[in-house]
């Protein structure tokens, strides 16, 4: 798989992702590891393992097996202010809840956020072509090229 094929999958793992918040009302998180021969390989996430543990558990998946990208895809809370010492995002008074679908590799990182508003309805997504945090790196090969 290369850049192109990633960016391709990306797109339709967002669009998909979409589609799934609005006919269900949830988007639980979940994985999937692109193999360098096209094989796409879904690892959900795991009863009782907070983000954080997952995306390390990712990584080490990734490693193992040779994933050259990995996506993300799930809700989270964001929150616009830049820094509030000591308060996580999901603790902002003022957060917003977002479906977030992200994927990085050797040559690519990119991170989809499409705001879900109060009523339940999506924004549009918006791209950012680096991100940071817990699911940021998961292939442990973003920016190696």
């Amino acid at each position: 798989m290369d850049r192109a094929d990633a960016l391709e999958l990306f797109q339709v793992i967002v669009n998909a992702a979409m589609e799934c918040r609005r006919e269900h009302g949830e988007v639980p998180l979940t994985f999937i590891l692109a193999m360098p021969n096209h094989e796409l390989v879904h690892v959900p996430s795991v009863p009782g393992f907070d983000a954080g543990k997952m995306a390390e558990t990712i990584r080490g998946i990734s490693e193992q097996f040779g994933a050259r990208y990995v996506l993300s895809v799930g809700e989270a809370w964001v929150s616009a202010r830049t820094t509030i010492e000591g308060v996580r995002p999901s603790q902002d008074p003022e957060r917003t809840e977002a479906l977030m679908v992200s994927i990085d590799g050797p040559d690519l990182e990119r991170i989809a956020s499409v705001e879900i508003r109060p009523d339940g309805t999506l924004g549009e997504p918006v791209f950012e072509d680096t991100f940071y945090g817990r699911m940021a790196n998961l292939s442990g090969m973003a920016g190696i090229n």
